[in-house]
This record gives structure tokens, C-alpha cells and sequence, in this order.
């Protein structure tokens, strides 16, 4: 007899396609319109009831939005770009870190650019086109005429944060640093000081600028001026060096300093030199950075209103491009610490 075989076709594990999930079925699942969707994934404003079941929904179903389809129907992003010059300066990650926060409980996304190391913040302009971001905010660096000019061709709303600049007509918000300069020159005067020092950072930074003019501006309108007014850098080296300048000046008794990082430098130096402070020299920075309350400092500062600054910068942006360029200045709060030798009504 012939055997007789069976003719058999082995099993493959062939992969059988899935479409992935869309908005449509994410709808479904939250039992909420496709519309509610859209809403939440782009930031819009839903009930929070809403908001999680459609989070929910996306979690179980594993839907992820495509931003690159999106940008292709809106023309823009969802993200915010900022553009940052010296991140090594403690202010910055600080606010940075409240920043965006904000931004991510907004519904954007954040692209962080660093223009340290002497780069030219034109340099990021192709950058800023190719992600074709929704808005854009510049921290620690100057806007250029060519970068402000492209900006608003292309219709993408800028807030300068913390500085301004003369050029492009940008929007700005900042702290009243000139005032905040003027404050302290008040204090000074009025806890009966009558020889004052000044320890600034970059030359040109409108933040320096405003804070030296404020303060020696406010001695003037008292009848006083400084012994000194030194500018360098917003770093902790500059303010130890110019601390060990301080042997010229031995009369000195106040200094204020335009951020807390100098501040700090000096107060290094001026310990290891042997003077006390606050009982021979007074010293008062700016920003308010959280090591400025350590025991080992206790450092008296003029605090930036960093949430106010930072609703008026997202506000500015969702107003989108204005005729005129908006600039906002917020006043800053003299905090009082164990480096300022003042009267008891200022302690208390």
C-alpha cells in the first residue's frame, strides 16, 4: 500500500495590524463629544471631571496625540520656547522650575534653548522656525532688531522675562528694579548709614542698569552718593572679588549688590577678611533665591514677585500679537535678614 501524507501548512505568527486608537475612540470610552476631547489635549477649558476621564481614557487606550498632525493643521506647535543665557545663576533655575509649571498646567509644552557660552540668540532663531513654536520667552539675553523683526513676521508673540530691550519694540515684564534699587537706598539712609557701596553685574543688562540708577538715583534725592559703583558679572566669584576690593573702601558700611549670588560672594570675603557683617558692613542683594535664608547667610534681599511676573508673561503671550508692545513692571518686596543692621521697626 502507498502511505498517503497529509499535507499540512505550518503556523506563522504573522503580526496582524492595529490601527492605533484615535480621538474618536477616546470619546467614546470617556463617553464625552470628540470636541471635549480636542479641548483637554490642546489646554482648552474643560471641568475637571471632564479633563480626567479623558486622561483615563487616553491612559487605557494608549492614545498619544500627534503633534506633528497638529502642527501641520494649525500651523504652530504646542510649545512655548524660552530661551535662556546663563542658567548657571541660581535665579534662574528657580524660576525657570515655576515657569514651566505654569506652562504644562496651561496645556503647552515647553522647548528650552541655552544661548550661553557667548552664543548670539539669533543663533536660536532656525530653531525657533522648525518647531514652529507657539510663543516665545527670552531670559537672560538681549532681543536683536533681526530677531524681533522675524518674530513678529511670522506672527509668533515674545515676552521678554526680567529684562527689556530697547530694540524691536518687544513685550517685556520685569520687576520695578529701579525702584527696587530706590528702596534700598531709602533703608539705608534711614537706619542712619552715610557711606554706601554699589556691586553690580553685566554693564548693559537692563536689570543691572535699573537696579544701580534706583539706587543711586534714591541717595541723590537723600543728599548722599556711593563711595563706589562696581560693575562685573552675576556670579559668586565676581562678588568675592569685589569683596576683596573692599580694603580700599575700609569706611564702607552698606552695600547693596544687584543679585543675591554677588551678594553672597562678598559676604564670603568680607568673613574671611575678618568683618563682620552685619555689625561693620550691611549688605542687601536682589531676587531672593532660596539660599538667601540659609543660616549661613541670612541675607537681606529685594524678593522678585516671580508668580506675578510669571501670570502677566503667559497672559501677554495668549493675547497674541498687539499693535503696541505691552511692559509691565511689578514692584519687589524689601526682605529684611541678619545681613542688614537696621532699626528694630525694620526687623519686626
Amino acid at each position: 500500500m502507498r502511505a498517503c501524507y497529509e499535507k499540512r501548512t505550518p503556523i506563522m505568527n504573522i503580526p496582524v495590524a492595529v490601527s492605533p486608537p484615535t480621538q474618536h475612540d477616546v470619546a467614546k470610552l470617556a463617553k464625552v463629544s470628540q470636541s471635549a476631547v480636542s479641548r483637554v489635549l490642546s489646554g482648552g477649558y474643560v471641568s475637571k471631571k471632564t479633563r480626567e476621564r479623558v486622561m483615563k481614557a487616553c491612559e487605557i487606550l494608549g492614545y498619544v496625540p500627534d503633534l506633528g498632525a497638529r502642527t501641520l493643521v494649525t500651523g504652530s506647535s504646542n510649545m512655548i520656547a524660552i530661551i535662556v543665557a546663563n542658567i548657571m545663576n541660581p535665579f534662574y533655575p528657580y524660576i525657570l522650575d515655576r515657569l514651566t509649571l505654569k506652562i504644562q498646567q496651561h496645556g503647552r509644552e515647553v522647548l528650552l534653548l541655552n544661548a550661553s557660552g557667548g552664543r548670539d540668540i539669533d543663533e536660536m532663531l532656525p530653531i525657533v522656525l522648525q518647531y514652529k513654536v507657539r510663543s516665545v520667552i527670552i531670559m537672560t539675553a538681549s532681543l536683536s532688531s533681526k530677531m524681533a523683526d522675524k518674530l513678529r513676521e511670522q506672527q509668533i508673540p515674545t515676552v521678554m522675562l526680567n529684562r527689556y530691550s530697547k530694540v524691536g519694540a518687544a513685550n517685556s515684564v520685569a520687576c520695578d528694579n529701579f525702584e527696587g534699587g530706590r528702596v534700598v537706598a531709602d533703608e539705608f539712609v534711614k537706619a542712619g548709614f552715610t557711606a554706601f557701596g554699589y556691586v553690580g553685574g553685566s554693564p548693559a543688562s537692563s536689570t543691572n542698569l535699573d537696579r544701580r540708577n534706583g539706587f543711586i538715583e534714591g541717595l541723590a534725592a537723600r543728599g548722599h552718593q556711593p563711595l563706589f559703583a562696581l560693575d562685573g558679572e552675576f556670579n559668586h566669584d565676581w562678588g568675592y572679588e569685589a569683596g576683596n576690593m573692599l580694603r580700599h573702601f575700609p569706611h564702607v558700611q552698606s552695600i547693596f549688590c544687584a543679585d543675591d549670588v554677588i551678594a553672597m560672594g562678598i559676604m564670603d570675603s568680607l568673613k574671611e577678611a575678618g568683618r563682620s557683617v552685619p555689625n561693620e558692613v550691611s549688605v542687601v542683594g536682589f531676587d531672593n533665591i532660596p539660599s538667601a535664608g540659609w543660616a549661613a547667610y541670612s541675607l537681606s534681599t529685594v524678593e522678585q514677585p516671580v508668580d506675578a511676573m510669571i501670570d502677566q508673561t503667559l497672559k501677554i503671550l495668549d493675547d497674541g500679537i498687539t499693535t503696541e508692545p505691552v511692559e509691565v513692571r511689578i514692584p519687589g518686596k524689601l526682605i529684611i535678614r541678619g545681613s542688614f543692621r537696621g532699626s528694630v521697626d525694620l526687623r519686626s
